[in-house]
């Protein structure tokens, strides 16, 4: 369900809880893939650059959809690890 969908479905009364929303990836896009590599590494788990950017990764999905990040600091601070981690 696609974020226009749920709005409409609030509007109506009709939006059940527990309906799944559904974030689709290109497994071939360079971002997924580096992801993917950098998942599969022995220190995944305590990987949070990884953790940021795969949250960015579902920020920037709402935000395209017409959403405000659910925290907008804490997409800013991800955001701004980000960017120093890459200059």
């Amino acid at each position: 369900m696609d974020v226009n969908m749920e709005r409409l479905l609030k509007q109506h009364g009709q939006l059940q809880d527990g309906m799944p929303r559904v974030l689709e990836l290109n497994p071939d896009h360079r971002i997924v893939k580096k992801l993917a590599e950098r998942a599969r590494a022995d220190d995944a788990g305590s990987d949070i650059l990884l953790k940021d950017a795969a949250h960015l990764l579902l920020d920037q999905a709402r935000i395209s959809e017409g959403e405000v990040p659910a925290d907008p600091a804490d997409f800013v601070r991800r955001l701004s690890a980000i960017m120093d981690s890459a200059l």
